[in-house]
């Protein structure tokens, strides 16, 4: 299991104080969690600057991985994915917070 190939895209050259870049990562992996029980922690930004579009695209985004993760998977009989694997979410503004420990990811 691992990264087997990787993509990074940034928009602009330099970031003055104070400003933002936009960074595009785009990962391949080979990982077979459907035979090999992972557990997969999804660590989410939750702190001021996410405010507005910010914490709405990570929202989708977020949304869209778990749904990647379930829909890739071999699901089992009773919905349970990976044959074993768990899934948490860990939220982070100044201090860290488990929202939703280690779980099994059901349809």
């Amino acid at each position: 299991m691992g990264v087997t190939s990787s993509n990074k895209q940034i928009d602009r050259d330099r970031i003055d104080c104070g400003g933002s870049l936009k960074v595009t990562l785009a990962l391949s992996a080979s990982p077979d969690i459907s035979s090999n029980p992972t557990d997969i922690a999804l660590v989410l930004d939750r702190s001021g600057s996410m405010a507005g579009s910010p914490l709405a695209n990570m929202k989708e985004g977020a949304k869209a991985f778990i749904d990647i993760i379930q829909q890739s998977t071999n699901p089992l009989p009773d919905g349970t994915i990976g044959s074993g694997s768990q899934m948490g979410i860990v939220s982070f503004a100044a201090t860290a917070t488990t929202d939703t420990p280690l779980t099994h990811i059901c349809g």
